[in-house]
């Protein structure tokens, strides 16, 4: 009690409080002081100051139990320290700090390296078995888990690669979460280096370390991180939510390849889980009963019918989900390949570059399925294979924070680097930046993206790479021309396996001006005459490359824009803007349907966000001015 500083913490924790003697334990009292006990006490410090014993706890750090003990060393029975546990009831037993409970023998002392059976032997069903906390395997049948020789993560404490790390011996998560919180976040939280004590770590351990992290910064700024260390919180996680088969297994679960995607995906063997199956062939009668999210071949959808026998009496009831997400994550995220997401991050000093090791860099999911994370090495860079997918990518370094978007492709190294810091040594030390603007495109027509120039320099000339992200992106997308804004410029183009290639320089010595901000260019792009409607392109600069007028390199980096493709007011997707339209719009305007995404973004002609009349007569006056 005497660690509580506020009156009101001294009286939440059951303390006594005094105006000068400030928190105290009730046995501090004369008059209580005959029943204080000291298995009451659950401290070392309080429990030697009043003459008991204290015996450290080899599960919890900071944990224990307080005991009597006369002057000969034994305990308060008279027996031996290591004879205390004989004769205790099956309750008592259980209660009582380094003793154990064997079926038909008794309770005993239990020691790391006793020689008495593990008790989970004595278990002969699997049920009974994962009921009592055991282990349960085919041939070994019921174990405890200390009967591993492996990682010491799965005992109850810290993992021994961390007992090196100062302070740790004065946690204990089960008394005090919010300490134990504090103490994570401030040797691994994003705005610290992740402490070098950790370095002997496995990877899973630090993924673990990791995720506590996390779950640890949002409890704190919630103020409820009281279950956070409970033993039931471990079990939140779904097999479905580990992305690779080492983490797969490690929590008891099964790795099996998608036999509709041919990759792998972790399962539950003990859940009856739905596969990914493509079910457009298949009719399930004429009902407008909602039978589940299935996959079409190209997404997943909503289905419906009469039952989940189709055409032929086949029952297809393994293959519908409960969720968007959940056959998302089975089908579509699971389609695709996976390909290498790396790079650096680096700090600008003034007129150095530091390479920083340790950055936590956290990679989301577009769509919130995946999230991963790892740190950089020493030389400051990261890599990690991830599904083909969009994905948001976050950089932590010196209390900065920096997000970028980029879409990985599978069977290929994707490059983000993450810069932090400004330069600060003069005019040799500029930067430059090429920024391109989001646009809205339609079906069969050319689309202009204009390219933005700013530069603490006069920039002389520019080259630069951008290609295209998004399912179909280079069939709806096609380089076509770049074109100068500036006559004293000529710029040329290329496209290179739908990468548009460009570079802009003056045959008569002129510059862009410093500290402004210009439209140097437009890059110009056809669109098909069939793009899916409301489908969004991404534009991301591969390489960017400024120089001066003396022919000397300007530090510069890029930052793409989006194409949305589509037409306005052609909700059914067929190139034209007719009845038909204005009849799904109605529906949608009145709630008798729901949108999809494209259809919506087709819909909302006025661009409020919201399908109405207002939409409805705008898109009768495009019919009637066609």
């Amino acid at each position: 009690c005497r660690y509580f500083q506020s009156q009101e913490e001294c009286l939440e924790a059951g303390c006594e409080w005094g105006n000068e003697e400030g928190c105290y334990g009730s046995w501090d009292d004369d008059e209580g002081e005959e029943d204080m006990e000291c298995s009451d006490i659950d401290n070392p410090f309080e429990c030697y100051a009043v003459g008991c014993n204290w015996e450290q706890s080899n599960n919890i750090p900071g944990g224990g139990s307080c005991f009597e003990v006369d002057d000969d060393g034994e305990d308060e029975e008279g027996e031996d320290e290591d004879y205390y546990c004989e004769g205790l009831s099956q309750d008592e037993c259980s209660l009582t700090e380094g003793c154990q409970w064997y079926e038909n023998e008794g309770c005993y002392r239990f020691e790391e390296d006793s020689a008495l059976e593990d008790e989970c032997r004595y278990f002969q069903s699997q049920e009974e078995c994962l009921e009592a906390g055991c282990e349960w395997g085919n041939e070994e049948g019921c174990y405890g888990s200390w009967d591993d020789d492996g990682d010491d993560q799965e005992s109850d404490g810290p993992p021994e690669c961390l007992l090196d790390c100062e302070g740790i011996e004065f946690i204990n998560p089960d008394q005090n979460p919010y300490e134990t919180c504090d103490w994570i976040i401030s040797n691994f939280g994003p705005n610290n280096f992740f402490n070098e004590c950790a370095e002997d770590c496995s990877d899973e351990t630090l993924i673990e370390i990791n995720e506590y992290m996390e779950i640890c910064i949002d409890c704190l700024s919630d103020n409820n991180c009281d279950e956070v260390f409970d033993d039931e919180n471990e079990q939140d996680l779904d097999c479905s939510d580990f992305a690779n088969e080492e983490e797969c297994r490690i929590n008891d679960c099964d790795w099996q390849l998608n036999p509709a995607a041919g990759v792998g995906q972790c399962i539950d063997l003990n859940d009856s889980d739905s596969v990914c199956e493509d079910l457009s062939d298949y009719f399930f009668g004429d009902c407008e009963m909602i039978i589940g999210i299935g996959w079409n071949g190209e997404e997943c959808t909503w289905y419906s019918g009469c039952s989940t026998f189709d055409q032929s009496g086949v029952d297809h009831s393994t293959s519908f989900f409960n969720s968007v997400e959940e056959c998302q994550a089975v089908c579509t995220d699971s389609q695709l390949g996976s390909g290498i997401l790396n790079g650096h991050v680096e700090y600008i000093w003034g007129d150095a570059i530091e390479s920083v090791g340790g950055s936590l860099i956290e990679i989301q999911g577009s769509d919130g399925n995946f999230v991963y994370s790892t740190f950089t090495n020493d030389v400051g860079f990261y890599e990690m294979q991830i599904p083909q997918g969009a994905y948001v990518v976050t950089a932590y370094a010196y209390n900065e924070v920096q997000v970028q978007d980029i879409y990985v492709i599978a069977d290929q190294d994707n490059e983000l680097n993450f810069t932090f810091g400004e330069f600060d040594g003069g005019p040799e030390y500029g930067y430059a930046a090429l920024n391109l603007e989001d646009v809205v495109a339609s079906p069969g027509t050319e689309v202009s993206v204009p390219l933005f120039l700013e530069s603490d320099l006069p920039v002389a000339g520019v080259q630069f790479s951008v290609y295209a992200l998004g399912e179909g992106s280079i069939q709806y997308l096609y380089p076509a021309e770049l074109i100068s804004m500036n006559d004293c410029f000529t710029a040329n183009f290329n496209q290179f396996n739908g990468t548009f290639v460009g570079i802009i320089f003056s045959l008569e010595g002129c510059t862009y001006p410093s500290n402004e901000s210009i439209h140097i260019a437009d890059l110009v792009y056809e669109v098909s005459d069939n793009p899916s409607s409301g489908s969004e392109i991404l534009l991301e600069f591969e390489t960017t490359l400024v120089s001066d007028s003396n022919g000397n390199e300007i530090l510069s980096y890029g930052q793409g824009s989006s194409v949305l493709l589509g037409l306005a007011g052609d909700v059914n997707s067929d190139s034209q803007i007719n009845i038909l339209d204005v009849v799904l719009m109605v529906g949608f305007a009145i709630y008798i349907e729901e949108p999809s995404d494209a259809q919506f973004w087709a819909s909302d002609i006025n661009s409020d966000n919201s399908i109405n009349v207002l939409d409805v007569v705008q898109i009768v006056n495009l019919i009637l001015d066609n």
